[in-house]
């Protein structure tokens, strides 16, 4: 960031020179373009900042990471907390291979449901896919879990049923979401900074650069034109 800025200041000073030198010039067209850079430079030079603050800022400059906490964490906490609930529940009953069966299926939902929460985390942040994966492993575990709970229902209490039932709903709300994090992982706008820098920032600045050649290369052959000259008049003079 301060190379940036010693940069832009050396850019700037370097532009207000060339704008004095074009001012005493007859040159219609190379002020025209420096015109136009101009306009170009005043749009441009608000995008620098704001590509730092959405660097600094993860949650604002990657979409999947954002999804996910406004979204996928709340759900994820109300199933987390419904199942621990649910397990302290279990633990109290009497001891029975049926009862336990039950609370290892509680324990394997739990277990899997956090990491599967984890690794989709994890994915939303970085991308990379070995966190993907990790996900959709423990998806198929975390639905095995759920379907034996489901179809032991009538063997929880009537607590116990209402805490499945509000992880039911939860589920049903989260089915979809991670998805739409990993459409938002893999695609074009994974990080708003870069995507910003690619369709704008970088587009505006070849612009200019465009300008600047055009205009140097005029500037070169009006000094080779003057070198000429006087080069002529010298040989004529001798």
């Amino acid at each position: 960031i301060d190379a940036f800025h010693q940069a832009r200041q050396s850019f700037e000073a370097s532009l207000n020179e060339v704008e004095q030198h074009l001012e005493d010039s007859d040159d219609a067209i190379n002020i025209q373009r420096l015109t136009q850079l101009e306009t170009l430079y005043g749009s441009w030079s608000a995008l620098p900042e704001t590509l730092v603050e959405l660097h600094d800022n993860p949650r604002q400059n990657q979409p999947a990471l954002q999804l996910y906490y406004s979204e996928v964490r709340p759900l994820s906490v109300i199933i987390s907390g419904e199942i621990s609930n649910m397990i302290d529940l279990q633990r109290e009953q009497e001891a029975s291979i049926e009862q336990s069966d039950l609370l290892n299926s509680m324990i394997s939902f739990q277990t899997s449901f956090e990491s599967m929460m984890s690794n989709l985390q994890a994915y939303a942040t970085v991308g990379d896919l070995h966190f993907k994966s990790g996900y959709t492993t423990r998806l198929s575990i975390n639905a095995a879990a759920w379907g034996k709970l489901h179809q032991s229902r009538d063997q929880l209490t009537t607590v116990q049923q209402t805490q499945l039932d509000t992880i039911a709903a939860a589920r049903d709300e989260l089915f979809d979401i991670p998805f739409d994090i990993f459409t938002a992982t893999e695609g074009e706008r994974a990080y708003e900074d870069l995507y910003l820098f690619g369709t704008e920032a970088q587009p505006q600045a070849d612009a200019m650069l465009l300008l600047l050649n055009e205009i140097s290369a005029d500037q070169q052959t009006l000094l080779q034109a003057d070198l000429n000259e006087g080069h002529a008049r010298l040989t004529q003079t001798q």
